[in-house]
């Protein structure tokens, strides 16, 4: 397991410019300590010269279909002829 002291991670906070209390500081070390001993983890993986098994696509085969447009109409709020009426986000 990777050891990090408080030392260490006030430094890495003060670089990143991040105040911490001293209340977050214990469970900001635990996870810190979990997330780098696991990327020590897949590095000693790596440098075994193992590989990871080729996954492929297990999803089904994306195929359009015909909907009738009426009953997706019905959900909207407001329509106008066969189009979504939607508020405008961007300005212009």
């Amino acid at each position: 397991m990777i050891h990090i002291t408080k030392e260490e991670l006030l430094k890495l906070a003060q670089a990143a410019n991040l105040s911490l209390s001293e209340e977050e500081i214990p469970g900001i070390l635990r996870r810190l300590e979990a997330v780098l001993s696991y990327a020590a983890y897949l590095q000693e993986f790596q440098d075994t010269g193992a590989s990871l098994p080729q996954i492929s696509n297990i999803v089904r085969e994306d195929v359009a279909k015909e909907t009738p447009i009426e009953p997706l109409l019905a959900l909207a709020p407001e329509i106008e002829e066969q189009y979504y009426i939607v508020p405008a986000i961007l300005k212009q």
